[in-house]
């Protein structure tokens, strides 16, 4: 079983504490990273907007970009697999 660790990060002005491994910590921190990066592009982007509409702004930001790099990574597994074919082909004409 893997050793869990308390990790204290702050996120936007609130402190929280989270039990995890270190591998999970690794992933916490880069997502608090992100969250972070994201949020500062959001305040460039709007003025004097609630909380509320503020973490809305934020989290569409940020499932924007996993959608966009899902359909990057469909796309290169597409042309990977048009990739292979060809490949296939080419080793069928050769023999």
């Amino acid at each position: 079983m893997m050793e869990k660790s308390k990790v204290d990060i702050n996120i936007l002005g609130q402190d929280i504490s989270v039990m995890c491994s270190e591998e999970e910590k690794n992933i916490l921190l880069k997502s608090r990273d992100r969250i972070l990066e994201e949020a500062e592009s959001v305040k460039e982007q709007t003025k004097n907007v609630g909380h509320d509409y503020f973490l809305i702004l934020l989290l569409l930001n940020i499932a924007g970009s996993d959608i966009k790099n899902k359909m990057r990574l469909d796309e290169l597994s597409s042309v990977e697999s048009s990739i292979e074919a060809i490949n296939n082909k080419l080793l069928n004409i050769l023999k």
